[in-house]
């Protein structure tokens, strides 16, 4: 049994005091990436340290106002005196003080907006930690690809591992079974699935639907997913608003079209959800979900123009072989990518990549 200590931001104060559902962090890391133990001889266990997670939310409200040399101004953990552990496992952050035992490392470059190319920005804030890893780990391809852009005499360290997303064993729906889950329902139903919904593009969504005929409308159905606050976004009366969804496969797997043209995502781990439930996606036209998403099954708009939301939206709708098409794609490339057994092997094997094969990383030390 391999023993891992995650020192990951997994307690946000800011997060906790507004009791937020759907921090990134606080759902994946205490969430879903544990689950791994029911496929490999993994052990976690969680650094909350109140002190720390005070101390990284400040340092990452700083880094938002100037910018930071290579050794200072990124968040970072004190690993406990006496740990019992084969393996550091960081998110985000790195390691103050001495650090006993290898280290993997992992983060996820994020364009901030849609619009904004930051991938050779640089990305010194985070020089520390990846020089303390003995493996980093991100996401997709576009990521790994920033990372040793960024950092060259790093590059053997990074590899790309999926997140592990346990409920996706719900998800997988066959899309030929999608018409009898429906009970035979012929109209083409799109859904928007999201918190923030502003960020995630829900107005251009709205727009976009107004933009299409009424006649074409009524081969179609839009269901929104997302709890608003009074006023926050106006729902046309031929939208169907049922709130905040907790049981995201179930809405997904009874829907056609995955609707989500975020101006801001680091990922998106919805995605990945939708694709294994065979829904075909209408997603912002970025480089990370170019990177994510298959060409065949995503229609990649611009989150700014409706028009063109509207036109992915219209093919779905009057191209059946198009659709069905593209939800077969997706669902095969969930399979090939997001496969919860698939992924636990691979962080698997970073864990023994970095216990075995590497020496303990070199310490970073804190005034």
């Amino acid at each position: 049994m391999l023993k891992v200590l995650n020192v990951s931001p997994t307690l946000s104060v800011l997060d906790t005091v507004l009791r937020r559902r759907s921090n990134t962090d606080i759902l994946y890391m205490r969430n879903m990436l544990p689950g791994i133990s029911e496929h490999v001889p993994v052990a976690f266990s969680l650094n909350d340290s109140v002190v720390d997670a005070i101390k990284v939310d400040a340092s990452r409200l700083m880094r938002r106002f100037r910018r930071s040399g290579p050794s200072g101004g990124y968040p970072r953990y004190r690993v406990p005196v006496g740990v019992d552990a084969d393996l550091v496992y960081a998110y985000g952050v790195g390691v103050v003080g001495g650090l006993p035992v290898p280290m993997v490392y992992h983060d996820v470059f994020a364009p901030f907006w849609f619009e904004e190319d930051r991938a050779s920005e640089p990305m010194h804030y985070k020089q520390g930690a990846i020089e303390q890893a003995a493996v980093v780990t991100t996401w997709t391809e576009h990521s790994a690809a920033v990372f040793r852009q960024q950092f060259p005499q790093h590059a053997h360290k990074i590899r790309v591992v999926p997140p592990y997303l346990s409920r996706l064993v719900h998800c997988f729906l066959p899309p030929s079974q999608k018409l009898e889950l429906r009970k035979g329902t012929p109209e083409v139903r799109f859904v928007f699935v999201g918190t923030d919904a502003r960020r995630k593009g829900l107005e251009p969504v709205l727009a976009a639907w107004l933009r299409l005929a009424p006649a074409l409308r009524r081969h179609a159905h839009l269901t929104v997913r997302s709890s608003l606050a009074d006023g926050e976004v106006k729902i046309p009366p031929d939208v169907e608003h049922r709130g905040y969804e907790p049981d995201v496969p179930t809405v997904l797997k009874r829907s056609d079209v995955f609707v989500m043209p975020s101006r801001r995502e680091s990922f998106g781990l919805v995605f990945p959800e939708a694709a294994a439930a065979g829904c075909a996606i209408i997603a912002t036209d970025d480089a990370t979900r170019r990177s994510m998403l298959p060409a065949t099954g995503t229609a990649f708009v611009r989150p700014t123009e409706s028009e063109q939301i509207a036109e992915a939206m219209r093919r779905c709708i009057e191209d059946r072989m198009y659709l069905h098409t593209a939800q077969q794609a997706q669902y095969e490339h969930a399979l090939k990518t997001w496969e919860p057994r698939r992924v636990a092997d691979l962080h698997y094997g970073a864990f023994r990549a970095a216990t075995e094969m590497a020496e303990p990383a070199e310490v970073l030390r804190s005034a």
